[in-house]
């Protein structure tokens, strides 16, 4: 008797569960990951990497905000993934972490497939018109290092390092810092691939940034020797071209692999 009664409970739950309805809004873990590059060599932070002109360039501080990211679906559906997050290469001491590079992970993404990802370079002018007290729980915006009151904005994103133009001679070391911000530098990107949202693996879309397009890209380089600071500056002077040019260079040399 006690075996008919297992029996037939068991044939309940089995019956049960086969009636269950397909989950109308499956979801899925998604993940961006950033790598940094000398051309195509992985970027190891206070790491001489030797550019066109025979010097030595190290890269020190490299971070920047992410704003209003969203992934675009075939049926051009926008899935905003998050409002702003924050990219920083500053970990990448050795071979092994600039390989791994930054992680964004961002979990109950809805599944499908998608067309596109669209993200902003810097802190869009809403949350830019804020100020850290505002983000009490936001470790980026609410960090006060990451606002220059001088400008009322963010630090849109952070270039530092040295370079060496006479190697392996005396008087050569020039050390650079391109600190970017205010809402005229926000640099807007989108693109475009093909892919499926998975639910039950954690789907992956990479970045990489060629830092040496930062610098060196032709039509719009950055002499680091002659201009090696930059806090943006008032809008349309040289100093605030020059940071700007370092952001746009900056959104420029991401691809999408």
């Amino acid at each position: 008797m006690k075996n008919i009664l297992l029996f037939v409970f068991a044939t309940l739950v089995l019956s049960a569960n086969s009636c269950k309805k397909p989950d109308k809004n499956p979801k899925g873990d998604f993940k961006i990951i950033f790598k940094a590059f000398y051309d195509s060599n992985p970027l190891v932070v206070f790491t001489d990497y030797q550019t066109a002109d025979g010097d030595n360039l190290q890269v020190h501080v490299l971070n920047y905000f992410l704003s209003n990211i969203e992934l675009i679906k075939e049926n051009d559906e926008v899935v905003r993934l998050k409002d702003i997050d924050f990219v920083d290469f500053n970990g990448c001491t050795d071979l092994t972490k600039a390989n791994a590079g930054v992680t964004l992970t961002f979990p109950g993404i809805a599944a499908g497939n998608y067309k596109a990802i669209r993200f902003g370079i810097g802190v869009e002018p809403v949350q830019n018109a804020k100020e850290p007290g505002d983000f009490s729980t936001d470790p980026y915006l609410g960090d006060p290092g990451n606002y220059w009151t001088a400008w009322n904005s963010y630090i849109f994103s952070r270039t530092e390092g040295r370079i060496d133009t006479l190697p392996g001679a005396a008087g050569g070391d020039v050390s650079y810092l391109y600190h970017t911000g205010v809402d005229g530098m926000y640099q807007a990107r989108s693109f475009t691939k093909t892919f499926t949202l998975e639910t039950n693996a954690a789907t992956e879309l990479q970045f990489h940034l060629n830092v040496k397009n930062v610098f060196y890209k032709t039509g719009s380089e950055i002499n680091i020797a002659a201009s090696n600071v930059s806090h943006s500056g008032a809008v349309g002077t040289p100093l605030y071209n020059l940071a700007k040019s370092v952001i746009i260079n900056i959104a420029d040399a991401l691809t999408l692999q």
